[in-house]
């Protein structure tokens, strides 16, 4: 025989109830449940910083798809895959794009797949066009800069911050 806790004494949350901030709270008459937790209201469980995906400065979230990047990816990476043309200009100011987003997410625990695909496809695509386009295998050394931008997204260090030549001192 299964032992039965009393409906009216389990606590259960369902999915259709939305948490509100306060610490234990009855939804409403046809709600049974019990929440316990503050600041659950909106978004969800929020760290002891604030919520991580949000960018502050700029007001917008940090995992929402980047239009700008996304067209500077097209006029650069897609052009020398398709067209085999290789634009430098394109290139550079996709790389100063990332550098820029990459200074927003020294602090971030989340970095979009678009970055790091980005980052990854930009670098790909200069190396593997080097053998047959002579003005690619001049940019191998961007090639190099868009994979030291992604391990300094993965190691947390700001872009802007590092100077070359110097040692840094952690």
């Amino acid at each position: 025989m299964l032992f039965q806790i009393p409906y009216e004494k389990q606590r259960v949350q369902y999915r259709y109830c939305r948490p509100v901030p306060t610490s234990i709270v009855r939804h409403s008459s046809q709600c049974p449940c019990e929440i316990d937790g503050a600041e659950y209201a909106k978004n969800g469980p929020v760290r002891a910083g604030g919520n991580p995906m949000r960018n502050r400065s700029e007001g917008k979230e940090m995992h929402e798809f980047d239009l700008e990047l996304n067209e500077l990816f097209e006029r650069s990476v897609h052009r020398l895959r398709a067209a085999e043309v290789f634009d430098a200009e394109a290139f550079s100011l996709l790389f100063a794009h990332i550098s820029r987003k990459a200074s927003l997410l020294a602090d971030e625990y989340v970095v979009s797949k678009q970055v790091l695909a980005s980052l990854v496809g930009a670098r790909d695509s200069i190396r593997n066009s080097a053998p047959f386009l002579p003005e690619s295998a001049n940019s191998l050394e961007l090639a190099d800069e868009f994979e030291l931008l992604l391990s300094m997204i993965a190691l947390g260090i700001d872009p802007a911050m590092r100077v070359g030549g110097s040692p840094r001192i952690t």
